[in-house]
């Protein structure tokens, strides 16, 4: 179901729980695992805001980060934002903080990391440093094969969307993300978690930034072409009928039916058409072997 957040798949029920994806499937680090962990203690050498706060290390948590170094991951914040890529060791260093320096327990999960650890620009641009990240929800780990063809394809997809696409990319904005006043969306950015959206909202003088979660755990780059359509259907399924009429749902769909069907036809022609010249080239190839015997 849709929640009224910038993330199109998190709840305030899932603040406190960390999703993990990996290699296709996934699962979750509830928050008794995450306290139950060895405690690690922010000092105020390390951060001045943050000290005393308590939380859990990422390498005890995820061993498969020990297991395979060459493992890429991204973490997701309930608002919808998505940390840059950061590496297998260095994600090893994260801390997942649960509790403040009173011994109260956060409201969500944060990721933090060490001075000189996961150094990018901050979620909110002003600064560049080391990640951190309040209302960590989610995160998707991948061999860097699979990041990097992901990136390879990102300009494309993009440009794609944006360009053929406008109405999905409305339709995720208001049926998977909840926000019903969205008169119009772009994408801005595809990442393993998901498709980054920016939609312009309703008496609202900035635009939104959303997240649209993929169906699934991402296994490959190519998956991402089945996931945008997969994920129209679901958007206009959830924004009913009414919708669906209106922003010509079911004229798009009998469009693409059509063309596919062309597309058939064509291919079958020219693969007959193969065939045909096969076939002649072979009937002269037979002849002029009878005249010269």
């Amino acid at each position: 179901a849709p929640f009224p957040a910038a993330c199109s798949r998190c709840s305030p029920a899932d603040w406190l729980t960390m999703e993990l994806h990996l290699s296709g499937e996934r699962k979750y680090l509830s928050l008794a695992s995450i306290r139950a962990a060895p405690p690690r203690v922010i000092s105020g050498d390390e951060s001045a805001k943050l000290a005393g706060c308590a939380g859990a290390e990422l390498g005890p948590l995820l061993p498969q980060l020990a297991e395979d170094e060459t493992l890429i991951g991204v973490l997701v914040a309930s608002d919808g934002l998505v940390s840059a890529p950061i590496t297998a060791g260095e994600l090893c260093r994260g801390v997942l903080l649960h509790t403040d320096a009173a011994g109260t327990l956060l409201s969500s999960l944060r990721a933090w990391f060490p001075p000189g650890v996961a150094v990018q620009p901050s979620p909110c641009g002003t600064h560049v440093g080391p990640l951190s990240l309040k209302g960590a929800c989610c995160c998707v780990l991948l061999p860097k094969p699979v990041t990097d063809a992901l990136a390879m394809s990102e300009a494309r997809v993009v440009g794609h969307m944006n360009g053929d696409h406008a109405d999905s990319c409305l339709a995720y904005a208001r049926g998977l993300c909840g926000v019903a006043g969205a008169t119009g969306a772009q994408m801005t950015g595809v990442s393993c978690a998901g498709f980054a959206l920016e939609a312009a909202v309703e008496g609202e003088a900035k635009l939104r930034k959303l997240l649209v979660r993929f169906p699934v755990p991402l296994r490959h780059a190519s998956q991402v072409r089945g996931f945008a359509v997969e994920l129209h259907h679901a958007a206009f399924a959830a924004l009913g009928l009414h919708y669906r009429l209106r922003h010509g749902y079911y004229r798009r769909g009998a469009l693409m039916a059509i063309a596919g069907v062309a597309k058939a036809i064509a291919k079958r022609r020219v693969q007959l058409g193969a065939v045909g010249l096969a076939a002649a080239a072979l009937v002269v190839a037979v002849a002029a072997r009878r005249r010269v015997g």
